[in-house]
């Protein structure tokens, strides 16, 4: 067992260090909330009003709708792979009319790769959660291309700008 100096009174009074397994169990989170934290920063999307920027100073969506429906339903106030389809649509469905959707689908869509390739094994809950998202992201740009009113923009913008 590592011991270390305590270093407040200057004697060699010695304490053990806390083991790995202590400190992994201390730092690790609920698949619920990390399924909730991991897609609210993936989509860069919030369910709390109040909750304006992320821990890295990036704007969030706030989705009002999908906040609501919850409520309506009594389901507690996070983010799940369930209902990432209606929060990747609202969330669109906000973006500025200057700008795409394919612009805010196609940096989710690199975040979500990035989420996935940095999983340590495969066919864990994770993974599961991780790999809809990618499901639902690729699916709403494919949406986005072919569809682009699905999303309340025009046509001739996605022509433009892509195509």
């Amino acid at each position: 067992m590592k011991r270390q100096r305590a270093k407040s009174d200057g004697q060699a009074s010695l304490r053990p260090n806390p083991s790995k397994k202590q400190a992994l169990a201390a730092t690790e989170e609920s698949l619920e909330s990390y399924e909730h934290t991991t897609l609210g920063s993936i989509f860069r999307v919030t369910l709390d009003p109040a909750r304006t920027f992320d821990a890295s100073n990036h704007k969030l969506i706030y989705l009002p709708n999908l906040r609501q429906e919850l409520e309506d339903e009594q389901a507690p106030i996070m983010l799940t792979k369930e209902r990432l389809d209606s929060a990747i649509l609202e969330a669109a469905s906000a973006i500025p009319h200057s700008r795409g959707a394919l612009d805010y689908l196609i940096p989710c869509w690199k975040r979500v790769m990035k989420a996935i390739k940095g999983l340590r094994g495969y066919a864990s809950a994770k993974d599961v959660i991780l790999k809809e998202a990618k499901r639902l992201c690729m699916s709403n740009c494919v949406f986005a291309v072919e569809m682009p009113e699905f999303f309340g923009f025009v046509i001739a913008r996605v022509v433009r700008r892509y195509g």
